[in-house]
């Protein structure tokens, strides 16, 4: 199972339907819960790294970043030619000069122009100082799956090979609690926690893959010379 087609051929099926002739549920439909599905997915689990690289222009403070109708779920980091800026707010730029808006330089600052994890169209970040000539704009951010078609449904899927039955159970857990004659909210509640389960493994995956808190056990060490009685005495799972 690697394309939405795949899933199709699996969904419709299991719900007593076509795909050809549907009786219960539309292929758009069967498209947006299956949209939702990679939504709550990446939201929760962040494993999408996205890497975007523009220049700017002189003068200009505002850069969109994302893909147009799906906004980052997160920035974590933003350089530029390479060297790693800070996040700030508006409220502390404007707050350094009546004139912070007109001023120009190689930019040190960064913050954000819109809805993280929304459906805005256009997700922007801004830079502060404006930008006084063309600089290489890098941001690194939790990117959102790519969305399944039925234009493109051969196209693979953008998730790990092992998750994509998660897209399956969401679907079939929204299908059976849906108000149809084929309502069975037993059987969408069994879908569901099938769908959890997975997302509970995802989250797992990911957070493998981030930097963790150390924990120290009762008592410690003392700070001294010697760096390896400095080190926890406990690291904890994720």
């Amino acid at each position: 199972m690697e394309t939405w087609q795949d899933i199709k051929d699996f969904f419709f099926p299991a719900v007593q339907d076509s795909e050809t002739a549907q009786a219960f549920f539309t292929v758009d439909q069967a498209e947006a819960w299956a949209n939702d599905a990679l939504w709550e997915m990446g939201q929760h689990a962040k494993y999408v790294d996205l890497v975007q690289e523009q220049n700017t222009a002189s003068g200009t403070t505002s850069y969109t970043i994302g893909t147009s109708g799906y906004p980052p779920y997160g920035v974590w980091r933003v350089e530029i030619d390479d060297e790693a800026i800070r996040a700030t707010t508006e409220g502390f730029v404007s707050g350094t000069s009546a004139s912070w808006e007109d001023r120009t330089s190689i930019p040190r600052f960064y913050y954000l122009d819109g809805d993280i994890g929304g459906t805005h169209d256009l997700f922007k970040i801004k830079l502060w100082e404006k930008p006084n000539g063309i600089y290489e704009l890098r941001t690194y951010s939790y990117g959102v799956p790519a969305q399944v078609s039925n234009i493109s449904d051969t196209d693979k899927l953008q998730v790990p090979t092992w998750a994509i039955h998660g897209i399956l159970w969401y679907m079939l857990s929204e299908a059976f609690g849906a108000e149809t004659i084929r309502q069975n909210e037993e059987t969408s509640a069994y879908y569901r926690k099938l769908y959890d389960s997975m997302l509970d493994r995802l989250r797992a995956r990911n957070a493998n893959r981030l930097a963790k808190d150390w924990a120290y056990g009762d008592g410690g060490h003392d700070f001294d010379a010697d760096f390896w009685s400095n080190l926890p005495d406990t690291i904890p799972e994720p």
